[in-house]
């Protein structure tokens, strides 16, 4: 269970793969097809704070099936809901003069591991690799709050 903003676009992993294809390149990694489950994609275009998109990716990754492999080099830990999730260092993709930030949670359970993908893209390759300006903490916050409600139901 995970709540979104009204604005986001929701990809199903198997069924939207046209639609995620079609989505612009710096977005499309953490909602590629490939162990996704589901994409919500932020369609921002905010000129001024750089920002051309932003998403949230659950992904399901089961040949990551023991704790070494979900866990990778954790930074630290949290919880949403009643699951422990482990936080990733953030990684800065930058090319062709846009970069992506990747804020990765990762938490392993029977199906293999679960990850939750963050994914800030800016049209400043230069942007994110000092770290988020303070314009374009909005969008950042929006992301987190989605992320922040993520909950396993049975």
């Amino acid at each position: 269970m995970i709540r979104y903003a009204p604005a986001m676009q929701v990809f199903d992993g198997e069924r939207d793969q046209k639609q995620i294809a079609a989505l612009p390149h710096t977005v499309f990694f953490p909602c590629d097809r490939r162990d996704l489950v589901v994409c919500f994609y932020l369609p921002w275009s905010i000129k001024a704070a750089q920002i051309e998109g932003a998403a949230v990716a659950i992904r399901l990754i089961t040949r990551f099936n023991t704790e070494a492999k979900c866990a990778g080099t954790p930074t630290r830990t949290t919880r949403l809901g009643s699951t422990t999730f482990v936080v990733l260092s953030p990684i800065v993709f930058r090319s062709s003069g846009h970069a992506s930030r990747d804020d990765i949670y990762r938490t392993l359970r029977d199906e293999g591991c679960w990850e939750i993908v963050v994914r800030l893209n800016t049209m400043d390759g230069d942007t994110l690799a000092n770290g988020i300006r303070p314009d374009q903490e909005g969008a950042l916050a929006l992301l987190e709050r989605v992320r922040s409600t993520f909950r396993f139901v049975r």
